[in-house]
């Protein structure tokens, strides 16, 4: 996999790569909170508006994620949902887990993937 685009932004490093089976995974290390949401939310918008319809977040290397960060996860899934794409989180580290699973976030998503395919 070559590393098509790396942005760095105080406690989050946000670098996308092409996926072995086709599609990107996005790949977020540090921290997703307030302050670094902005660079996360800039990166997915742009392989949004291109070809990409495959976008895998690895969250594997997260040491923190808010609810700012949730937030734009749910937010870019549905655009993803509404153009035809699909954007999910694939690696997650322990902490990044407990967050969604606490949320509820993914079964959510899921619920309203599968009432409207």
């Amino acid at each position: 996999m070559a590393t098509s685009d790396r942005r760095d932004f105080k406690d989050l490093r946000v670098t996308s790569v092409a996926a072995p089976g086709g599609g990107v995974v996005l790949e977020l290390v540090g921290e997703l909170d307030l302050s670094t949401v902005s660079i996360f939310v800039e990166a997915l918008n742009e392989l949004l508006d291109g070809e990409p319809t495959k976008i895998e977040l690895d969250m594997s290397n997260l040491t923190f994620i808010d609810s700012s960060g949730v937030g734009a996860y749910v937010t870019g899934h549905r655009r993803a949902q509404a153009q035809g794409s699909h954007v999910w989180v694939g690696a997650r580290s322990s902490l990044v887990q407990r967050v969604l699973q606490l949320s509820g976030v993914e079964e959510v998503l899921a619920e309203e993937a599968a009432e409207n395919p």
